[in-house]
Parts: C-alpha cells; sequence; structure tokens
C-alpha cells in the first residue's frame, strides 16, 4: 500500500498513477523538444494543440490567439472533434470565458467558480467544469490561452489537470513567441528583398530616363540624326584634336540646305515633309563611313562632317551628295 497526493493507494492503483505520471512527464518532455525545433507559427499552434488534448485527455482543444490590437481573438488552431468547425472564427475581447481569462489574466477551472460572486457563478455553473482555460503569457505582451474542452472519460477537469496544462503553456508560450519574432523577422526580410528590387527597379528607370534625356538634348526625334548641339561639340573635338597634333588638320564641311521645303508642308502636310527628311536623312547615312557626322543642322538644313580628306576630295564628297539626294523622292 502506498501514499499519493495525501491519500492511501492500493498497490495497483498507485502502479497505475505513476505510470499515468510517467506518461505526463513523457508528453511533457517530448513536446519541449518539439515546440522547441518548429518556426512555423500555424504548425506550431496545431501541434500545441495535439499535444496539449493528449496531456489532458480532452475531447477537443482549440487555441484562440489575441489580435495586435487586443480587441478580438481568434482560434488559429484546434484538434479533437468539432475543431475543424471553429477553428478561424474570431470574437470580441469580452466574449465568453475567453474574456474572463483575458481581463483576469489567470486560468478558468471549474475551482475559480468558488471566487466568483452568486450572479456570475450561476452564470458560468453549467459548463465550469467542461472547460478548463490556461492563459499564454509571453515575455513582451499577452498571447492568447489553451482551451480544452470534455474530459474524454466524462467528469470534469481536476486541479492535476490545471497544474499540467499550466506548465505546459508555460513552454508553449515561450516557443509560440520565437515562432511569432521569426515570423517578423521573414517578414522585415522580404520587405528588405522587395525594397531592394524595387530600388534596383527604380534605379534602372531612372538611368533609362536620363539616356532618353540625354539621347532627346542631343539627336533629332525626326531624323534620329545628331542635332546641331552635338554637331558643334564633334567638330570642336576634332579641331582641337588636330590642333593638338593628334591628326590630320583638314576637316571637309558641306552644308545642304532643301530648297522649297516649307512647299512640302504647306501642300501635302507636316507628316509628309517629316517623312521626306527622314529620306533625305538616310541617304546621307548611307554614304557616312567611321569617324563621320552627318547631323540635321536647322529646320531644311543637313551637315555633312567628314575628317582626313583634302581639298579635291570634299568637292567629290559635295558632288556625290548632291547626286545622291538628285534621285526622285516618294513617301505615303
Amino acid at each position: 500500500m502506498g501514499v499519493a497526493g495525501g491519500k492511501l493507494m492500493q498497490p495497483d492503483r498507485l502502479l497505475e498513477e505513476l505510470a499515468r505520471r510517467e506518461h505526463e512527464i513523457e508528453i511533457l518532455k517530448e513536446t519541449a523538444g518539439l515546440l522547441a525545433g518548429e518556426r512555423n507559427l500555424q504548425h506550431l499552434l496545431g501541434l500545441i494543440a495535439r499535444k496539449a488534448r493528449e496531456l489532458v485527455d480532452a475531447s477537443t482543444v482549440l487555441i484562440p490567439v489575441l489580435d495586435r490590437e487586443c480587441t478580438q481573438y481568434t482560434y488559429m488552431a484546434g484538434d479533437g472533434e468539432h475543431a475543424e468547425e471553429i477553428v478561424g472564427e474570431s470574437l470580441p475581447i469580452e466574449f465568453g470565458i475567453c474574456g474572463w481569462v483575458w481581463k483576469h489574466k489567470r486560468p478558468w477551472w471549474r475551482g475559480v467558480l468558488d471566487e466568483l460572486d452568486e450572479h456570475e457563478r450561476t452564470r458560468w455553473e453549467a459548463e465550469a467544469g467542461t472547460v478548463l482555460l490556461v492563459p499564454l503569457i509571453g515575455k513582451e505582451h499577452f498571447l492568447g490561452g489553451v482551451s480544452a474542452l470534455h474530459k474524454r472519460t466524462g467528469g470534469d477537469f481536476t486541479r492535476r489537470d490545471l497544474d499540467l496544462l499550466t506548465l505546459f503553456a508555460s513552454q508553449a508560450a515561450l516557443a509560440i513567441e520565437n515562432a511569432m519574432a521569426f515570423e517578423r523577422l521573414d517578414e522585415a526580410l522580404r520587405k528588405s528583398e522587395d525594397l531592394r528590387v524595387e530600388l534596383l527597379r527604380l534605379n534602372a528607370d531612372l538611368l533609362e530616363s536620363n539616356r532618353q534625356l540625354e539621347y532627346m538634348s542631343l539627336y533629332d526625334p525626326v531624323t534620329r540624326l545628331p542635332n546641331r548641339a552635338l554637331f558643334h561639340d564633334r567638330l570642336r573635338s576634332l579641331c582641337k584634336f588636330g590642333e593638338d597634333g593628334g591628326g590630320d588638320r583638314a576637316v571637309a564641311l558641306v552644308m545642304l540646305d532643301v530648297l522649297h521645303f516649307h512647299e512640302v508642308n504647306e501642300r501635302w502636310g507636316n507628316e509628309a515633309g517629316d517623312a521626306l527628311l527622314r529620306e533625305i536623312a538616310e541617304r546621307l547615312r548611307a554614304r557616312a563611313r567611321k569617324g563621320d557626322t552627318v547631323a540635321r543642322y536647322g529646320a531644311d538644313e543637313f551637315v555633312f562632317l567628314r575628317p582626313g580628306i583634302d581639298a579635291a576630295a570634299a568637292v567629290a564628297l559635295a558632288e556625290e551628295l548632291l547626286q545622291v539626294l538628285a534621285e526622285p523622292f516618294s513617301w505615303g
């Protein structure tokens, strides 16, 4: 004959009690290892529900979790009978036994009835013994709770169940806080990566915008030839290069003026005028060689720049260009 909990017990009952407590300790040890290794919050909450149900032999266990504003709680996980029907439901913070636990920051079990006034005792007495709800209290704030519903063997939850679930909840709260911290870290990393990608995109857009602005400032939008500014820049570079002794100082410059260009615009419209300018540009560009510059100098003026040729070659170039432009034009 042995003693357990201050009472004499028969050997068989004593062995049964010892086996039950060894089983409880084994569950707590196993749970501690499992909880410590789980970083996914939703998986963790499901694991907590399963192990809590096994620990106190409940028909159902639900895990209500407070939102960040502490205005409502949501059943984030559950295990057992009808759990899937309740998981996902959200309720106001003051609602039901959960509301009582949040308000008092202490567990709910049948023994609480003795501390309530007559009105509250009448309100809760019917379901008091079938519900055991232990708060999950983290280092930083109140997290939620572990709610066990109905003993599978019948009867009420005991003080022993309360103590076991309270010990279990302290392990679970630490694991939940860690998982939440990892979740926040992952979210911060994702946001950081999204921001990095967005910055790269914005930088690429900026570079492209700058390239387009630079192009627009140096090239004629109709013919895509260098404009007057770029032509002068290249002419100065050639002159300076020759003055510094870097090459032949001779430069041929052929100016071309499209006569009666305004009549084309007046008779056939600006689109026809632009088409004519583009055709002229293409013919001149086709005669350019490496180092040459073909530019649109004005509304109806073009310039052809070729370094390193003498006067005779320059005259020949001018005649060649006039011949190229003498061919009939067509558009439309």
